[in-house]
């Protein structure tokens, strides 16, 4: 029946694995569900939408997210609808309603140190296009941390990518409070990919795919267009100096005495 079918999104500040899973149950489960990976991007105007639980899209206005919204509701008559990636965060409650709640999200979370040097060697708020129509600022009527705003011209691209992180994350969490447990499943990146955690089998359940095990036999295959990519180098240590930040860490289990400081500087950043 169409009803019990769902749209289930992937919640994440990026840099947290959407690509790599794309890919598997794309490949996986061609038969049982469209996936796709950010079809949108900046048309669906995250700046503007983020936290406005109530606001309205006009068919007129935003003619490709409309279209988009009932393109999913067209393809849940026979199929589950999956999307993973980054950019359709803020418009989650909105496509909900048009859903007649039968959104998931899952709220896919990874390491802050690294989705936000990741997230440096991207130089995102660096980009216009990303800053105009995809990523709150301190200041935005939306931003839960509007203290920031005074400092933020002092911060560095990590600096600035660990308030990123901390907002969706953040947001991810209120979601779950109005989403419920039958229809949010909060996920650890590194669970994900790590062969002797069940993360992976129990986020392919909460879709509403039956696990088979060449999903697992596919976690070492690398899906990142973007692994080349580096960062001048900088001090991850200042993430201490971010409160918010620290607490959220350790709400989902992290450690900053996990992180290898040469293999960061390995990975991330450019070398003299």
């Amino acid at each position: 029946m169409e009803n019990s079918r769902s749209a289930v999104f992937f919640l994440s500040p990026g840099r947290s694995g959407t690509q790599w899973l794309a890919d598997a149950l794309a490949s996986h489960y061609p038969d049982k569900a469209e996936v796709t990976h950010e079809p949108l991007r900046q048309a669906y105007e995250a700046r503007k939408m983020f936290r406005q639980y109530n606001r309205t899209v006009e068919p007129a206005r935003s003619p490709e997210l409309y279209r988009h919204a009932l393109h999913i509701r067209n393809t849940l008559k026979d199929r589950l609808y999956i999307e993973a990636g980054w950019t359709s965060y803020a418009t989650l409650p909105w496509l909900d309603k048009m859903l007649d709640g039968r959104l998931r999200v899952v709220h896919l979370v990874r390491h802050p140190v690294h989705v936000a040097l990741s997230l440096a060697t991207h130089n995102i708020y660096g980009r216009k296009d990303w800053i105009e129509h995809c990523i709150p600022l301190p200041g935005d009527p939306g931003v839960d941390w509007q203290e920031l705003a005074d400092s933020w011209q002092h911060l560095n691209m990590y600096e600035k990518s660990l308030h990123w992180w901390t907002e969706v994350n953040l947001y991810g969490l209120e979601l779950a409070e109005r989403f419920g447990t039958d229809r949010y499943l909060l996920v650890r990146a590194e669970d994900m990919f790590d062969p002797q955690h069940p993360a992976l089998a129990s986020l392919v359940d909460f879709i509403g795919l039956p696990y088979e095990e060449s999903v697992r036999q596919v976690q070492s295959k690398t899906v990142d267009k973007h692994q080349a990519l580096r960062t001048p180098p900088v001090d991850w240590e200042s993430i201490r100096q971010l409160p918010k930040t620290m607490s959220l860490l350790e709400r989902f289990g992290y450690q900053l005495e996990s992180i290898d400081s040469e293999k960061i500087s390995q990975r991330y950043f450019s070398q003299p």
